[in-house]
C-alpha cells in the first residue's frame, strides 16, 4: 500500500473525496431479489401511513379528506389531463376563478405528476389518483435516495436504512398532510448522484452527465418549482465546498516534500469538464422552462412579487430547538410536542410550523449516533462533506433570523439574501430541511456500514447484524411517525357523482355553494371527480390581486359575499331589486349555465333562499337544490 492511499483511505491519484467503498458489482445477478424486497418495504411503508384509505374503498377515502391542502391537491392532479383532453393550456387556464382564470406556474401545478397520474385518473377518478400518487411519492423517494447511498455503501440493509430514513423522514411524513408536489422528492438524491459524477469523479463523457443532469432538473420543475430552485442552491453550495476541498488538498500535496507522495499530482478541479456538463444542464433547462417562466411573469392572471405573503411564510422556518424537540407529526412525543399554535399564542412566534411543515426534528440519539460517527469517520471525505452540507441545510431551513425557543435573537441567517431575489423569495425556509435529511440518510447509511464492516471483522456476520441494527432502531426510534393520518369519505354530493352532471354543458360555467376558496375548497374535489367537465368561479390558488400581488381572496361580489356569510352562518336579508339586479350581473359575468346547492353543505337553506329570491324555484336533483340552462335565460343577455 503507498503512502498516499494510507493518509487518505484513497487509491494514489484518485479525487482525495472519493474515498467510499462501491457496492459489490459481481452480485448484482443474485442482489436481484433482494433489491425489489427493499422497494416492497418502502411501498408497504407507504401503505401504511394510511391503511383505512386501501381497506376501506380508495376511490371513496381521501387522506385528511377535512384538509383544504387535500382538495387543492385533487384537483391540480386531473387539471393536468383534463386540460390536455379540452384542448385548454395546462400552465395557465380559466377552470377556476373564471373568466380571468389562473396561473398554475405561479401556484403548485405539479404538471408531471398529473401526466403520471393520468391513466388512473381517467378509469378511477382523481381522488385514487391522488391517494396513489401519494404513496408513489413516498415510496419513490425512498427508492431513489436507497440506490444513491448505495454509492457509498457495500452493505444492502445500510442503503435501505438510509433510503427509509429520508423517504420517511420528518420532513416526508409532515408533507404528507397534503402535499404531493413536496412528498415527490425523488430528484434531490439523484442529483446527488449525479453531481458526484460531475465534480468528483468526473466519470464518463461531460456532455452526456449534464444531459442527464438537465432532465432532472427539468423534471423537477415540473414537479416543483419551489423544489428546483431549493436543490439548485444547495447544489450550488456542495459544488463550493467540494470545489474548495479539492484545491486545498491539491495545494497540500503540491507543498508536500518530492517523494514523499505519489498523489502529489493528483487532479484537482476539471475546470473544462465541470463548464460543459454545466452548460448542456443549463442549455436544457433553460429550454424547457422558457416558457413556464414566461407564463410566470408575463401570462395570463400572473403575479407580481412572491407567491405568498412575507409576513405568512417568514415564520415558516426552524428553530435552534427544531432539531431536538419532537413535534405532532412523532408517535412518541414523550409530552414535549409542540404545535405552532400553541408557541404563536404563547411567544408571538412560530417555534415549529403547522404539521405539514413540521419537518427538523431530528431527535437527540439520532444527533448523537451522528456526532460519534462523524468523529470516528473523520477521515472519510464523504463523511465529512455530508456533515456540512447537513449543518449548511440547516442553517438555511432557519429562515432569516435566528430564532431561539420561538423568540428573534436578532441574528440575520444567509436565507436572508434568498428572500430577496426573484424566483427564491417564494421559498419556505423550514422546507430545506429536506437536505438536511438527504445527507443524514447519506450519514446514517455509511455510519451503519462502517460499524458492520468493522464488527463484522472483529466478531463475524451475525454480531455485525445485531450491533448495526441495533444501533439503527436506537438512534430512529424517536422519529416513529403519528400514523395513520387522519382520513374520511371523499364528501361528495350525489350530484356530482349522478348522471345529472351529464347534462351541463362541457366547459360552461357552474356556480356551486359553498363558494370555492381558501376557506372551503371542497367543490375544486367535486369539480375534479366530475371529470372537469365544468368551469368555476372561484378557488383555492393563488390569484393576483390589486397592483398584481398575490392573494388567495377571491374578488368581492354579492353572490361570493352572500355564500361566505351564509357559511359563517350569518342569515340573509330578503333580496331586494337592486340586489337581484347584482346578482345577474356577477351570473352573467360568469357566464353561469348551472347553479348547483347541495343539501349536505352546512346553511344550504340560507344560500338557497338567496338564490331563490333572484332565480325562482330550483329543480330537486340527487340531494342538491339545482338551477339549470340559466344562459338561455333572457336576463342573462348583456343590457
Amino acid at each position: 500500500m503507498t503512502s498516499a492511499t494510507q493518509a487518505t483511505g484513497a487509491p494514489a491519484g484518485t479525487d482525495p473525496l472519493d474515498d467510499a467503498p462501491s457496492p459489490v458489482r459481481g452480485r448484482a445477478g443474485r442482489r436481484g431479489p433482494a433489491l425489489a424486497l427493499c422497494v416492497a418495504g418502502y411501498v408497504v411503508l407507504a401503505l401504511l401511513s394510511d391503511p383505512s384509505v386501501w381497506l376501506h374503498g380508495p376511490t371513496t377515502h381521501l387522506l385528511e379528506a377535512g384538509n383544504g391542502d387535500v382538495s387543492e391537491g385533487v384537483w391540480y392532479l386531473a387539471q393536468t389531463p383534463y386540460a390536455v383532453l379540452h384542448g385548454a393550456n395546462p400552465f395557465a387556464n380559466n377552470w377556476l376563478h373564471y373568466p380571468s382564470g389562473v396561473n398554475l406556474v405561479d401556484n403548485t401545478g405539479q404538471l408531471l405528476l398529473g401526466a403520471l397520474a393520468a391513466p388512473f385518473t381517467f378509469v378511477w377518478g382523481a381522488v385514487l389518483a391522488y391517494n396513489l400518487v401519494m404513496v408513489a411519492a413516498a415510496a419513490g423517494s425512498a427508492t431513489a435516495a436507497f440506490f444513491v447511498v448505495r454509492r457509498w455503501t457495500a452493505w444492502l440493509p445500510a442503503a435501505f436504512i438510509g433510503g427509509l430514513v429520508y423517504g420517511f423522514s420528518p420532513y416526508m411524513v409532515g408533507q404528507g398532510n397534503g402535499h404531493p408536489f413536496l412528498v415527490a422528492v425523488p430528484i434531490p438524491p439523484l442529483v446527488l448522484l449525479m453531481m458526484d459524477r460531475i465534480v468528483v469523479r468526473r466519470t464518463g463523457v461531460a456532455w452526456r452527465n449534464g444531459l442527464v443532469l438537465g432532465v432532472l432538473l427539468v423534471a423537477q420543475l415540473y414537479i416543483s418549482a419551489e423544489v428546483l430552485a431549493s436543490t439548485v442552491v444547495v447544489t450550488a453550495c456542495g459544488v463550493v465546498v467540494v470545489l474548495a476541498a479539492q484545491l486545498v488538498a491539491r495545494r497540500r500535496r503540491a507543498a508536500a516534500p518530492a517523494g514523499a507522495s505519489d498523489a502529489a499530482t493528483a487532479p484537482g478541479p476539471d475546470w473544462g469538464y465541470l463548464v460543459k456538463a454545466g452548460a448542456v444542464a443549463a442549455a436544457l433547462l433553460v429550454v424547457f422552462a422558457a416558457y413556464p417562466l414566461w407564463v410566470a411573469v408575463d401570462g395570463p392572471a400572473h403575479i407580481v412579487g412572491p407567491a405568498q405573503s412575507v409576513d405568512l411564510i417568514e415564520g415558516l422556518s426552524s428553530d435552534v430547538l427544531t432539531p431536538i424537540v419532537p413535534t405532532v407529526n412523532q408517535h412518541f412525543s414523550f409530552g414535549l410536542a409542540w404545535t405552532g399554535t400553541k408557541m404563536v399564542a404563547e411567544h408571538g412566534a412560530t417555534l415549529f410550523p403547522d404539521g405539514a411543515e413540521n419537518g427538523g426534528y431530528l431527535g437527540i440519539p439520532l444527533i448523537v449516533g451522528l456526532v460519534a460517527g462523524v468523529v470516528a469517520l473523520r477521515r472519510r471525505r464523504v463523511v465529512r462533506l455530508a456533515a456540512v452540507m447537513a449543518v449548511v441545510s440547516l442553517v438555511l431551513s432557519m429562515g432569516s433570523d435566528l430564532h431561539f425557543d420561538g423568540r428573534y435573537t436578532g441574528v440575520r441567517l444567509p436565507f436572508d439574501v434568498l428572500a430577496h431575489l426573484p424566483f427564491f423569495n417564494s421559498e419556505v425556509a423550514s422546507r430545506y430541511s429536506l437536505y438536511v435529511w438527504l445527507f443524514v440518510a447519506l450519514l446514517v447509511a455509511v455510519i451503519l456500514d462502517a460499524v458492520h464492516t468493522e464488527v463484522r471483522r472483529r466478531r463475524g456476520e451475525v454480531p455485525a447484524v445485531l450491533a448495526s441494527v441495533a444501533l439503527a432502531a436506537a438512534a430512529l426510534f424517536p422519529l416513529v411517525p403519528a400514523w395513520p393520518y387522519g382520513s374520511g369519505r371523499a364528501a361528495v354530493p350525489a350530484w356530482y357523482e349522478s348522471a345529472y352532471v351529464g347534462r351541463v354543458p362541457v366547459g360552461s360555467t357552474l356556480l356551486s355553494y359553498p363558494f370555492p376558496s381558501v376557506g372551503n375548497p371542497s367543490a375544486m374535489l367535486w369539480q375534479a371527480e366530475a371529470k372537469m367537465r365544468f368551469r368555476m368561479p372561484g378557488g383555492y390558488v393563488i390569484s393576483p390581486g390589486p397592483g398584481k400581488v398575490a392573494t388567495f381572496s377571491p374578488p368581492s361580489t354579492v353572490i361570493s359575499n352572500a355564500f361566505f356569510e351564509c357559511t359563517a352562518g350569518i342569515p340573509q336579508p330578503p333580496v331586494t331589486k337592486e340586489m337581484a339586479r347584482q346578482v345577474r350581473q356577477n351570473l352573467r359575468a360568469w357566464r353561469v349555465d348551472t347553479v348547483v346547492v347541495p343539501r349536505n353543505q352546512r346553511a344550504w337553506r340560507c344560500a338557497a333562499r338567496f338564490l331563490q329570491g333572484t332565480l325562482g324555484p330550483p329543480v330537486s336533483e340527487a340531494g342538491s337544490d339545482v338551477w339549470a340552462s340559466l344562459w338561455s335565460k333572457p336576463w342573462m343577455a348583456d343590457r
